[in-house]
Formats: structure tokens, C-alpha cells, sequence
């Protein structure tokens, strides 16, 4: 008989070996050591059948920010399962348990980055992230036009300054994770440069490496236009060591179109998927201020049967009423409620594809009440 366990230390080694079999990478035993180690901050949960471990699936505790609220997320990872015993609906008993571990741990929201988008969705995430790639050729390095400040490259523990810039460009965005200065020295890898204006003000930072000729940028952050022009000016300053940059951006980046030549290879890359874990508790913390009348929604979600509910929002107050109460009901699923409330897709494409139904009148009030920010989001876990 299978049994839902959470897994404790002495199970932490099987986890690893686990891990390295199903995503194929074997370790080294300093790397087990400190996957070990990182397993201290996991909520791990299990699936055995007579003490052998079948399953399991990691909870990883963050922070986001929406909205400029910041809110406790549940990043799921380390999903895996023995091949021999998959396809018998272990994934699916740990997901629904995971559901409600996080709901007790007052983690409303859940990020994941999928293997299969398809799979997940079919237990309400919905694909919430996307990550743009620009490449740019060496000859297409041409500067932006002069700056007043400068460029710093910095060592791996100089932080501070960066993180400050990282925690307000987070609040221009829903889904920034808040990073402690652990994850930057850990869990950020690479080189950084930040720009810091005439006034001696940090307003910008690079994250790359540079490897055989090629810069890659995983991080392009800038709080200023001055702070923009002179990260790229600093990138076109390796022209004479490089044949290629690529830069990880968010999807609203307009680099190419200030460059001198704007047709570079651009690539979208679905990244990341979302769900909210707890309705109820996600409403009362979302910002509502803009609301001026009340908000009905009928959610289904089959997972977290908490959230089968029909919710009156307003400004001040959530609460739960009988549908029949309602004379303008929004339907909708939990990855559509959650695709919205975190600005990846507005009412109007979920109402036109039939992702989401109600009153137009609602529909369009729903839009102009919740203009969010751009959903992006630069960490795996």
C-alpha cells in the first residue's frame, strides 16, 4: 500500500540519488554534500510502499513580489519517480498533497519550471513566464550614444549594491523572487558589472560570462534609460575578444530596436509556469484599491477543492456566497484566474478563447480595474 510521507534526513540520500538517475547528472561527493546541505531548507514529501521510496516532490519556500506586494511562494521542484514504478498516478497523489502543504504553510501563490507544460497544466498551473534571447554578432556591436556614468565590474561578494537595484526593478514586474545575500553568492553564477551614474547612484547591473568568444547575459537590469545605454556601450566595449552576445531579457526589452541595426535573432522561450494554491488568501492579500465596485468569480479547480468556490472581492473585504447570489459572474479555472492575476494574459484574450466567461460588461471592467505589471521571472529552482 502507497503512503504519502513527508521524508526526513535519513531518506535525503535516496532523494539524491534519486535526482541524479532521473535528470540524469551525476554528482561528485562534494556535490552531494551540498545538495545535502540545500535539503535543509526543502519541505520534501514522498511516496513509499514498504519503506522503499517510490516518488517524491520538493517544496522550496520564496517570497515574490505582485504587484508590489510581496507574498510567500511555494516553488515545486525535484519531481521524480523511479521508472519502474511511473505512470501508476504517484505524481499526481504527491502534487495534490504538495497542494495542501503549501496551503498550510500560507504559500498562496506556486511556481514550477516544467519539463511538460501540458502535464502541469492539467493540475492548474498555467504558463505565466516567458524569457526573450537576443543575439547579436560582432558586427552588429555599435554603441548606444555617450553616458555620464560608468561601469564597475565587481566581486562575487559585492551584493548589497546590486540587490538594491534588483528590489526595485522587482517592483516594476509580478514574480521577482527576493533574493538573499546566499543567493547571490550561491545561487547567482557569474560575472557582474554594475553603472553607476555621474552622482554616484547604482541604477543598473549585468549578470554574465564569457566563454570560446561568446557573452552570455542572464541578467540585463536597469532602473534608467542613462543605465541602459551604458550596460550595452559596456557590452560593445569587448567587441575585440568576442563573435557573438546573447542576452536573457523580459519580453517587454526594446534593445534591438535602439540598436543601429534592430534584425537580430530573437528567440521566446516559454520559462516558467504559476498557480495560485488558496483563492481566498491570495485575494485578501492582492492589492484592491483600485476597485470600486465588487467582483464575483465561480472558480473550479478539481486539486484544491478549498478554492471551488464563488468569491465576492471588493476593496475591503473577500468573501464567500452562494453563485446564485450573483447577477454578473465571472467563470473561471484556477490557471485562468491565475494567468490573469499575474498579467500574463488580460480578460479580453481569456474571454475570446473561451478560457474565462461572464458579462462583457465584467470582462471589460475586469481590464480596466487590473492593469498588472509584465510577469517575469529570472531564477530556477
Amino acid at each position: 500500500m502507497y503512503q504519502v510521507v513527508k521524508l526526513e534526513k535519513e531518506d535525503w540520500r535516496e532523494v539524491i540519488r534519486m535526482s541524479e538517475y532521473a535528470f540524469q547528472k551525476e554528482l561528485s561527493d562534494e556535490e552531494r554534500e551540498e545538495k545535502v546541505k540545500a535539503l535543509e531548507n526543502h519541505y520534501i514529501i514522498g511516496i513509499k510502499e514498504q519503506e522503499k521510496l517510490l516518488s517524491k516532490l520538493h517544496i522550496i519556500p520564496f517570497s515574490v513580489m505582485l504587484e508590489e506586494q510581496e507574498m510567500k511562494m511555494g516553488g515545486i521542484a525535484g519531481v521524480a519517480t523511479w521508472p519502474e514504478y511511473r505512470r501508476k498516478g504517484t505524481v499526481k497523489e504527491l502534487i495534490r498533497n504538495a497542494l495542501t502543504v503549501m496551503k498550510k504553510e500560507n504559500q498562496i501563490i506556486s511556481f514550477l519550471h516544467p519539463f511538460l507544460i501540458s502535464f502541469y497544466r492539467k493540475f492548474g498551473w498555467e504558463l505565466c513566464f516567458y524569457q526573450k534571447r537576443l543575439s547579436y554578432l560582432k558586427e552588429q556591436f555599435q554603441k548606444l550614444g555617450d553616458v555620464s556614468g560608468y561601469v564597475k565590474r565587481l566581486q562575487k561578494d559585492e551584493t548589497d549594491a546590486v540587490n538594491a537595484i534588483y528590489n526595485q526593478y522587482r517592483t516594476k514586474h509580478n514574480g521577482l523572487m527576493k533574493r538573499s545575500k546566499e543567493h547571490w553568492t550561491e545561487k547567482v553564477h557569474g560575472m557582474k558589472a554594475m553603472y553607476i551614474s555621474e552622482d554616484g547612484v547604482p541604477c543598473g547591473y549585468l549578470v554574465y560570462d564569457i566563454k570560446n568568444k561568446t557573452m552570455r547575459v542572464k541578467e540585463f537590469v536597469y532602473l534608467n534609460r542613462e543605465a541602459q545605454r551604458g550596460l550595452w556601450n559596456f557590452i560593445c566595449q569587448h567587441d575585440s575578444m568576442l563573435n557573438e552576445v546573447e542576452l536573457t531579457v523580459r519580453m517587454e526589452e526594446d534593445l534591438d530596436f535602439l540598436t543601429v541595426e534592430p534584425r537580430v535573432k530573437q528567440d521566446i522561450y516559454p520559462y516558467s509556469m504559476a498557480r495560485i494554491v488558496d483563492v481566498e488568501g491570495f485575494f485578501r492579500e492582492y492589492p484592491k484599491s483600485r476597485m470600486t465596485a465588487p467582483f464575483d468569480f465561480k472558480v473550479t479547480d478539481q486539486w484544491a477543492p478549498w478554492n471551488q468556490q464563488t468569491f465576492r472581492v471588493d476593496s475591503e473585504q473577500v468573501q464567500i456566497i452562494p453563485e446564485e447570489s450573483s447577477d454578473h459572474l465571472i467563470e473561471c479555472s484556477i490557471s485562468s484566474l491565475t494567468a490573469f492575476f499575474l498579467g500574463a494574459r488580460n480578460a479580453r484574450f481569456l474571454y475570446e478563447t473561451g478560457m474565462i466567461n461572464g458579462p462583457v460588461s465584467e470582462i471589460k471592467r475586469l481590464d480596466d480595474v487590473f492593469q498588472s505589471k509584465p510577469p517575469f521571472l529570472m531564477d530556477f529552482f
